[in-house]
């Protein structure tokens, strides 16, 4: 597969070169909005207005989760992008291995902590006693995949940098595509309710998490993991570089709970379902945006 790493000069840099990271850094972004979407979808379809609710209802947890990897993705692959300009193989190869382990670490213990609150914290963004089931089963899914979730996220971010932005599309198309077929199965078929669909995004993500460390097991890259010392200083300062990553996340969390917990005033559980069908579409205007961002902004050019 082709690799795109270094623009020779800024001659080098014209509108066919960024087109082939605009289109598949752009797809991968939007079929990264699949999981949740489908999932609502089908439970929707399947299930019924409650189950469809008590998906938004821990989407701002998600929001979390999602957003300390976010963190560490953008944060640590621009870092690793400036290490690979520089010639300076080692500090890559460091700055990669510790942004990894270091925000595993640090979700799984976030994940230990919802998880021992969780009654409560699922209360906040509008769980009743018609949907709190529901939430805990989907919630503890995507709680128990936390290391696939996070890992996913960041192995996407750095294969990209790594100069194979369509690999890096592959593993999310591959896992939406998944996502898709089991929720029509655990779903449609073998009516597993909201557990099926929970299922279904974990697996796909679990596809796509496999995918990103069979790359860098087996291709011939410029990223390796290696094992160095975990380096707080450089673990802050990935994180604080992509901290504007989190706040965006924490943003959509609270506006989450915010129409949540109104439409619940006003409509009950069916109004938080409406809210759910509001924010996919958000999803799919921030996957457009977001996507051509990162597309326009290469790696070392």
């Amino acid at each position: 597969m082709e690799k795109l790493l270094i623009f020779d000069s800024a001659k080098d840099v014209c509108f066919q070169k960024v087109l082939k990271f605009i289109i598949p850094t752009y797809l991968t972004s939007l079929f990264n909005t699949v999981y949740t979407i489908v999932d609502g979808i089908f439970v929707s379809s399947y299930v019924g207005t409650n189950a469809l609710a008590a998906i938004n209802i821990v989407y701002p947890i998600v929001n979390i989760l999602t957003g300390i990897a976010l963190a560490f993705a953008t944060g640590g692959s621009a870092i690793t992008a400036l290490h690979i300009g520089g010639n300076k193989k080692k500090e890559a190869d460091q700055t990669f291995s510790v942004c990894m382990v270091a925000s595993i670490l640090l979700e799984c213990l976030l994940s230990c902590f919802i998880w021992l609150h969780l009654s409560d914290l699922l209360k906040l963004p509008g769980a009743t006693s018609l949907t709190i089931t529901d939430c805990k089963i989907y919630a503890f899914w995507w709680l128990i995949g936390t290391p696939v979730v996070i890992g996913k996220e960041l192995l996407t971010y750095f294969i990209r940098v790594d100069g194979a932005p369509t690999y890096s599309f592959l593993t999310a198309l591959s896992g939406g595509v998944l996502n898709i077929v089991l929720d029509y199965v655990f779903v449609g078929r073998l009516k597993m309710g909201i557990l099926g669909a929970a299922l279904a995004t974990i697996l796909g993500l679990l596809l796509s998490f496999i995918m990103g460390v069979y790359y860098f097991i087996k291709s011939p890259n410029t990223l390796h993991f290696t094992w160095h010392p975990l380096s707080v200083k450089t673990a802050f300062r990935c994180a604080v570089n992509g901290l504007s990553e989190f706040v965006n996340q924490i943003a959509i969390a609270i506006t989450t709970i915010v129409f949540n917990r109104t439409a619940m005033i006003f409509a009950g559980e069916d109004g938080i379902a409406a809210v759910s069908i509001i924010m996919y579409l958000q999803f799919l205007c921030i996957g457009v945006y977001f996507g051509f961002s990162m597309g326009i902004a290469p790696p070392h050019w």
